[in-house]
């Protein structure tokens, strides 16, 4: 909430690795990142060229700014920084982040009418109390349940944020949110794909195998897919092959399992891995607009029923005087 954009961390990255590239030292970089017309990429860049400056890795740097860069975006710098090949992982990340931004906006962009419905269903039927009884009336009838509705949103946020540090109760909320009804799709897809595009990186960077599953599964960015993909390190350690340690797993589709497989035959794993990653970026971008497909239209059916309950309701007070009046 609190941090860089996806845009503006996408242009960041992209900007460095162009700067990178041209030739220009490495501290020329971060002083022409500094004249960004970002306020926040300036903060950022402001804040780590004297970490920098003073001996830290560029990986380090970052990692001093939880809120501003996840675990995966510091993973793989920092696979960049060990193989040589820092530009090639910063465009890597740039890439990443554009895929995302661009989910975001089609996600917003399905969700914004199924919000504005909601709004909707809030002030529209209860309008009929203004000529009934009054504005106190109707302002006591829409402001409630709003509110209502915006603290309850602000809680299960900061309930989700404060519960993060608590690794047990996480993993719990984290598998919810990985076998949720529909949803669940998403994340699931969202941490198979981080997981394979940072162990793709560490293993093109020559790091061991075991050891990059372990990075990488800290990378996925859900604690309960993070458990799985921790028991594919033992799994390798016991001399089984790296494809059945993925499929023991339960997390990855068959087409990339088959993939891995013949790269680890081949003795080409680290470049079957890469392409592992690009094919489980497209299949979050397909289970993405799966599921914020469906998701409007189950909340469609929710507020259609809530709205039929308050016209029902509103117009049951209105004309209860009348039954009164003429009983049967």
């Amino acid at each position: 909430m609190f941090g860089m954009s996806l845009r503006d961390k996408a242009n960041f990255f992209r900007q460095l690795a162009t700067l990178i590239e041209s030739g220009m030292p490495f501290m020329g970089c971060l002083e022409a990142l500094a004249k960004s017309p970002s306020a926040k990429v300036r903060k950022v860049v402001n804040s780590i060229t004297p970490l920098v400056r003073d001996g830290q890795s560029l990986s380090d740097a970052l990692a001093q700014f939880p809120g501003y860069f996840d675990t995966m975006v510091i993973m793989m710098v920092k696979a960049g920084e060990v193989g040589g090949q820092l530009e090639v992982r910063l465009k890597n990340i740039a890439a990443y982040l554009e895929r995302m931004y661009n989910l975001q906006q089609q996600t917003l962009s399905k969700l914004i009418y199924p919000i504005v419905l909601i709004h909707a269903g809030i002030f529209i039927p209860p309008l009929v109390l203004i000529f009934t009884e009054c504005i106190g009336a109707y302002l006591k009838a829409t402001l409630i349940p709003l509110a209502i509705l915006y603290a309850t949103v602000f809680s299960l946020v900061f309930l989700y944020r404060t519960i993060s540090s608590i690794p047990g109760i996480r993993e719990g909320v984290d598998a919810v949110f990985l076998y949720f009804p529909i949803l669940g799709g998403f994340f699931r897809a969202r941490s198979v794909y981080r997981f394979m595009l940072v162990l793709a990186d560490l293993s093109e960077a020559g790091i061991d195998l075991d050891l990059s599953v372990k990075t990488a599964a800290g990378a996925c960015g859900n604690a309960m897919a993070r458990s799985k993909f921790l028991t594919i390190a033992p799994c390798i350690q016991g001399g089984q092959p790296f494809t059945a340690c993925l499929k023991r797993t339960g997390m990855f589709p068959d087409m990339c399992l088959q993939m891995i497989h013949s790269g680890e035959q081949s003795g080409n794993l680290p470049f079957m891995l890469g392409k592992s990653a690009e094919l489980l970026g497209q299949d979050l971008e397909r289970t993405t607009n799966i599921v914020f497909t469906i998701l409007p239209v189950v909340l469609y059916l929710v507020i259609a029923g809530y709205m039929g309950y308050r016209i029902i309701t509103t117009f049951a007070k209105i004309y209860a005087p009348l039954n009164d009046l003429f009983p049967k």
